[in-house]
């Protein structure tokens, strides 16, 4: 019911649609005459109140016809969306997942039917088969399924390679190195979403990106990705696989780690362009989705429990209702989790949902963690109360006093 508040006109048009609907299925009860009974006394009559559309011909009834018409134009049209969404889907889902000589073939078939006005050869092959609503449905589908294919075809094409792409980049990448050499030990190495610090399964859980540069240039080489030009930069389909990486410098890491990513990758063929930009802008291009890549720092569990940070990254943004994730990742098993762990109050549950939703992140790819910031507490003899925690939040406390 919100979505039809917050949008007025999706409200007006569903009305409108089930307005129709519910007058075709009634319409043999609606009707006021008989559609198929003439009257020649009656013939080309104009609107009147036995009539309200007046007659036609043959003495029919105008309302009584377009209301029962409806029925069948809504089984056609229903009919024919169908066929031409499996047909489509089909061949889009064939040529985009196999490519190669089955994609040639099924793409170029669907380039011939494209290239024939529609409506034409419509009425040619409705006119070799005959006239019948079966007929007219298979001669609009002949020429309208291509479109779909292609279409189809793009978005298999996109999630296939997107998935080839996010797991080549962030294997490619030496998380070990930046931290132990680069930032000399201050930080840990990333791999999952929460810090080793806390108890959710650090040790437990699996890499399936780990630090594998010939794995990732496979990957790339089997989603087609290859330097056909000899610059060191790949590319498909006259496209370069150029990134832009979005980083701000208030925090010291951040350019670090984004200048070492940048290098790795470019051995990778990646060719990456950092933009950096004022800490004040970032928040709203991660939410806006504005960034092929978009480094940040993060407090992972500001109360002890990582939930809110974990369902505001990677739980599904459907119709702007988790705004903090812009980047279109989604996955309807991992929101099933986030919903089940939203009513979770058992301690040791909560912890198991947290460890499979890190989980399922990883697998993914939908994220890279570059590592995880060692920090220490330097107090005077002269204070008590000083305790090291987890999160920043709660280091200066009001336990903080002068010692007795």
């Amino acid at each position: 019911m919100a979505v039809f508040r917050e949008n007025k006109l999706f409200a007006f048009y569903t009305g409108l649609v089930a307005l129709i609907v519910l007058l075709a299925i009634f319409a043999p009860f609606l009707a006021p005459q008989d559609p198929m009974a003439g009257d020649m006394k009656l013939v080309l009559q104009t609107p009147s109140g036995e009539h309200w559309l007046g007659t036609d011909k043959l003495g029919r009834d105008i309302f009584s016809r377009i209301l029962c018409g409806t029925q069948i134009s809504l089984f056609m049209a229903l009919c024919l969306v169908a066929l031409i969404a499996a047909v489509g889907t089909l061949v889009g889902v064939l040529a985009g997942y196999f490519g190669g000589w089955i994609e040639t073939i099924l793409m170029r078939l669907a380039d011939m039917m494209l290239a024939f006005p529609g409506i034409v050869l419509a009425i040619a092959i409705a006119g070799i088969l005959g006239g019948s609503v079966v007929n007219t449905i298979l001669a609009l589908l002949v020429v309208s399924w291509a479109k779909y294919a292609r279409l189809v075809r793009s978005l298999v094409l996109r999630l296939r390679n997107q998935d080839f792409i996010r797991a080549a980049l962030i294997c490619g990448c030496d998380r070990e190195t930046y931290n132990k050499v680069l930032l000399k030990g201050t930080f840990l190495p990333g791999k999952a979403p929460v810090p080793p610090s806390m108890d959710y399964g650090f040790d437990q859980l699996t890499d399936p990106n780990a630090y594998n540069p010939e794995r990732a240039a496979q990957l790339l080489d089997e989603a087609g990705w290859k330097d056909t030009n000899g610059d060191g930069i790949r590319d498909k389909d006259g496209q370069p696989l150029k990134l832009d990486f979005v980083v701000y410098n208030s925090r010291a890491e951040l350019p670090l780690y984004a200048e070492a990513v940048q290098s790795d990758l470019k051995k990778l063929g990646f060719d990456i362009n950092i933009k950096t930009v004022d800490y004040n802008l970032v928040d709203q291009m991660g939410i806006k989705g504005e960034y092929d890549l978009l480094i940040s720092n993060i407090t992972t569990a500001n109360t002890g429990d990582p939930e809110i940070f974990l369902s505001w990254y990677w739980k599904s943004n459907h119709n702007g209702e988790n705004p903090q994730n812009g980047s279109g990742y989604s996955n309807p098993a991992l929101d099933d989790k986030f919903e089940a762990l939203s009513v979770e109050f058992d301690k040791e549950k909560r912890r198991q949902l947290i460890i499979e939703i890190q989980q399922m992140i990883m697998n993914d790819g939908a994220a890279l963690f570059l590592g995880y910031p060692q920090t220490n507490i330097i107090s005077s003899k002269a204070l008590s109360g000083v305790k090291m925690y987890p999160s920043d939040y709660y280091w200066i406390t009001n336990l903080i006093k002068p010692a007795k």
